[in-house]
Parts: structure tokens; C-alpha cells; sequence
């Protein structure tokens, strides 16, 4: 058996407590001072790579990651532990937060033709409080549609990424590294970047993506649903509406504020006599999917009792 380095020197004997999905392990270890860095550690945690402050082992921890994947937090806790009594909610929230995840993937195969789609949402969660919703932003790369061949008629999504965080600086850092890896985007290639009319995504697409060329476009859904709201005209006959239509809409309308201003977010797309229907007519661009893929990945996994 190896010895201990002697410039580690004993200080105390501390028990600490473990818990598995199988049983509740305790078990006690020593509490050292390194001489030569003068920092104290717990020899045995390091070796087993123990995260500290916490009491879940790392096969608990794996089995909440794949549980919150179709559950809310309070059904995790109840799911991964069945014997004994339930993990609460806030723990199985801090396990999620403070777990980074490392993928590793090749390079898509993209066709000379295909066009990266960028697509960015948010949903607002309630998390810690009841009262007070934090912001996740959503994030979608995909480069085709095909359609399946069996029973489903539904497209299906090549080349399709997704990805979800708290932070806007975090989700850009992310976009970044993708499209350079895995999707290979070489410089002035064209992007389609596009979902509702916020403008951090404008931002986005316009300031921050500069070594290609991002060209923003507004979710149809989105526009069309707000328009209707304002003319109270079907759909259909919405998307023939010209910028100077608009113009006159709104100045005969008495809109919300927030209605206002995103009105003003369509005209400032459109060019003098372009049709709304002409903002996606791009060549290339395949649609916003973006809403699709929030009902199914996310609103069930945050919302589902």
C-alpha cells in the first residue's frame, strides 16, 4: 500500500455522508494540511473525485440528469430515489445548474447548397420561486428538411443541433463555436437567423455574427399573429400587406405601447412596396421552427406535473 506523502500532515477525522440510489453511505476520512502549498484537502474525496458540499454520488447525479430530461424537478426527486424519502426540488435544480456537459461530435456533412439555419427563443421558468421567472434561451441549427418515408408526414430536420442556457453571453459563445464546428461555416457563407421580433436576436444576427453573412428573419407565426391581433384580419390576407399599408395601420389604429413597437420592428424589415410576403421568399430559407422545438424538448420537461 502506498504511504502518504509526509509533507501532508493530519489534522482531524471527519465523517461524511453519501447518497446513492441504492443506499445511504457514510463512511470517514481524514482532513489533511499540505506543507508545501499550505492548502487543506481531504486526500481520500480527491481520489475518488468527490464533488464537494455536496451528497449525491456521481451515479445520482447522472440518474437526475436523464430523469429531468421528461420530468419536473419535483417528480426527479421522487423518480431516482424510490426506496427512501425524495430529493426536493431546489437540490435536483442546483445538481442541473452546477453540472457542465461536454459533447463531442463530428462535423455535419452539409451539401454544397444547404444554408445554416439559426433559430433563438426564450422561455421564461419558474425555478427557486414561485413569483419570480428566469429567462432560458433556446437555440436551434439545422440545415434541411427532408420528409420521413413511413406512416409520419411531418419534416424531419437535418444536420439539426440544439442547445439551452440562462445566459445570452453564454448562448452567442455557443452559436459561435458551432457554427465554426461542428457545421464548418467558412467566411461571407450566408446564415439564415431568425424567430420572434426581440432584438437582442436582430442584434445578434447584425452586430455580433460578422465573419458571415446573417441575414435576419422574423418567424411568420409570430408577425402574422401580431398583425391579426391589430387589423383583425385573417391571415390570409395579412402577408399581401405592403410597409406603406402598415404605416397607415398604425396611424389609424389606437395600439398598445408594445404593440406599437413591434409593429414598427415589421416596417423597419420591409423596403418601400415590399409585401410582408416577400420577407420570405429568400432563397434557401425553409422556415422558423424554433416554437416546435420548445413544445418538444422544453415545455414538457419544465411544465409536465
Amino acid at each position: 500500500m502506498n504511504q502518504r506523502p509526509k509533507y501532508l500532515k493530519p489534522i482531524k477525522v471527519v465523517e461524511r455522508t453519501l447518497l446513492s440510489s441504492l443506499a445511504t453511505i457514510r463512511f470517514k476520512r481524514r482532513y489533511y494540511l499540505n506543507k508545501k502549498t499550505g492548502e487543506y484537502i481531504y486526500l481520500l474525496d480527491n481520489i475518488l473525485k468527490l464533488q464537494k458540499y455536496s451528497k449525491l454520488t456521481r451515479e445520482l447525479r447522472d440518474k437526475i440528469l436523464i430523469a429531468a430530461a421528461d420530468n419536473s424537478y419535483r417528480k426527479v426527486g421522487k423518480i431516482v430515489l424510490q426506496n427512501y424519502d425524495a430529493i426536493s426540488a431546489s437540490t435536483v435544480y442546483r445538481t442541473i445548474k452546477n453540472t457542465d456537459i461536454y459533447i463531442h461530435y463530428d462535423n455535419f456533412e452539409r451539401k454544397p447548397d444547404d444554408i445554416v439555419h439559426v433559430q433563438i427563443d426564450e422561455k421564461y421558468l419558474r425555478t427557486t420561486s414561485k413569483d419570480r421567472k428566469t429567462p432560458l434561451y433556446t437555440l436551434s441549427i439545422f440545415t434541411g428538411k427532408t420528409t420521413k418515408e413511413a406512416k409520419c408526414k411531418r419534416s424531419v430536420l437535418i444536420n439539426k443541433s440544439i442547445f439551452a442556457c440562462f445566459s445570452k453571453e453564454e448562448l452567442l459563445n455557443e452559436l459561435k463555436y458551432r457554427l465554426i464546428y461542428p457545421y464548418s461555416l467558412k467566411n461571407d457563407e450566408k446564415i439564415f437567423v431568425s424567430i420572434d421580433l426581440a432584438p437582442y436576436i436582430k442584434k445578434i444576427a447584425i452586430d455580433e455574427i460578422t465573419y458571415c453573412e446573417a441575414k435576419y428573419i422574423p418567424d411568420k407565426y409570430h408577425v402574422l399573429s401580431l398583425l391579426k391581433k391589430i387589423t383583425r384580419f385573417p391571415k390570409k390576407y395579412l402577408l399581401p400587406l405592403t410597409k406603406e399599408d402598415l404605416k397607415k395601420i398604425i396611424k389609424a389604429k389606437n395600439l398598445e405601447d408594445n404593440q406599437r413597437i413591434e409593429s414598427k420592428r415589421i416596417i423597419k424589415l420591409l423596403k418601400t412596396g415590399q409585401k410582408i410576403a416577400d420577407l420570405y421568399k429568400e432563397n434557401g430559407y425553409l422556415g422558423c421552427r424554433q416554437e416546435c422545438s420548445n413544445s418538444h424538448y422544453y415545455s414538457y420537461r419544465f411544465y409536465h406535473p
